[in-house]
């Protein structure tokens, strides 16, 4: 089954009174804009543009934010090629005011659920990040929790360094982890 060819055949169809647009998100793999992540509370515009700027011509730096409007650690850099997005990857663990940065695309997040959720946050952080590195560079992780019981919700979201990752993790749909078939 291809998940998203699926969700491409949705397009145009109305949900909730509202036409659905589905526009796939990975073209040819190009992009110019790259999240930072893991970023000191006192980073600015300024540092995050000395610290890259051998690699070519940055046209924006957006910080996040948290609702209370405190900063997230994470920003993302849009570069003006696609060339100098690629070479600012090899910074990645690179330390920017005494923190090492995570690099990554920004389109290069896989959705997953299926998995068994009984072994503890911890198990299944480390089966995952064994199942799906053989995709490519694990640039974060995120597995949700509910906050009351701390229990994992079955359900994580997986960001790659490297463009070439994502279709290869998409391709692994329905493979098992343990006895259980992801669905990602």
């Amino acid at each position: 089954m291809n998940l998203p060819l699926q969700a491409l055949e949705l397009d145009g169809h109305i949900l909730a009174s509202k036409t659905i647009v589905v526009t796939p998100i990975m073209g040819t793999g190009a992009s110019k804009t790259l999240c930072v992540k893991n970023l000191s509370c006192s980073t600015t515009k300024s540092d995050v543009i000395e610290f890259l700027k051998e690699v070519g011509e940055i046209a924006d730096v957006r910080f996040s934010a948290r609702e209370d409007g405190s900063f997230r650690g994470v920003c993302h850099i849009e570069f003006a090629t696609d060339e100098a997005a690629k070479k600012a990857t090899e910074f990645d663990g690179e330390y920017l005011l005494g923190r090492p940065v995570k690099l990554g695309f920004v389109r290069e997040t896989i959705f997953i659920r299926g998995f068994d959720t009984s072994s503890g946050i911890n198990q299944i952080r480390s089966s995952l990040e064994e199942h799906f590195s053989t995709c490519g560079k694990i640039l974060w992780m995120h597995v949700p929790t509910v906050r009351e019981t701390d229990a994992p919700q079955g359900i994580a979201f997986i960001e790659f360094l490297h463009p070439e990752a994502f279709p290869k993790a998409l391709a692994m749909n329905g493979h098992k982890l343990g006895r259980f078939p992801l669905d990602n």
